[in-house]
């Protein structure tokens, strides 16, 4: 299976990135590990402003550390919780990222049977009520932090896109589009 086209500079490739470097023979903690990336100066953790490329902080790059973390990639030594061997080519990747997702939000009462509920729920609101990430996350009651909930969101949407589906740049979840 071909790998999703995502940008380089995608969450998805953003964690590969740190799933393939992390060592807990070398990196003692996730600041070393972060530390180590940020020095590479890689093209996933770079961004453009005024015309220059720059590249993403240590402090930056932790959040995508820890979110790996969370969601049970990296244990909490770094070692990666799959075969490196495994996932080296991004489309075997991004399926096993695809997979620990949906495990990490069901396993948190933020399935996507949820999120449709929760999306629905909020469409019949009065006063009407848009559904955002956060007053979806609000209406889940969910012990998921809205920063990994929003990770989580943009993960399934650019993986598997008929199942989840962002409108704008402004997040809004549409219930039309919303898969189980």
């Amino acid at each position: 299976m071909a790998p999703v086209q995502t940008p380089i500079t995608s969450s998805d490739r953003k964690i590969h990135r740190v799933v393939l470097i992390s060592d807990p023979n070398y990196f003692k903690n996730g600041i070393s590990l972060a530390r180590e990336i940020a020095s590479r100066q890689l093209n996933e953790f770079s961004y453009q402003r005024d015309n220059k490329i720059r590249y993403a902080t240590p402090l930056s790059i932790t959040k995508f550390i820890s979110y790996s973390r969370e969601i049970g990639i990296l244990d909490e030594d770094l070692r990666c919780t799959e075969s490196k061997d495994d996932i080296k080519h991004m489309d075997n990747f991004q399926s096993w990222l695809k997979n620990q997702v949906m495990v990490f939000l069901e396993t948190n009462s933020a399935s996507l049977e949820n999120i449709k509920a929760a999306t629905l729920s909020l469409f019949s609101d009065t006063p009407y009520t848009l559904p955002t990430p956060v007053k979806v996350h609000e209406a889940l009651k969910t012990s998921i932090s809205l920063s990994s909930f929003r990770m989580s969101l943009k993960i399934i949407s650019a993986l598997s896109p008929k199942a989840l589906k962002f409108s704008s740049r402004k997040l809004v979840i549409l219930p039309d589009i919303i898969k189980g």
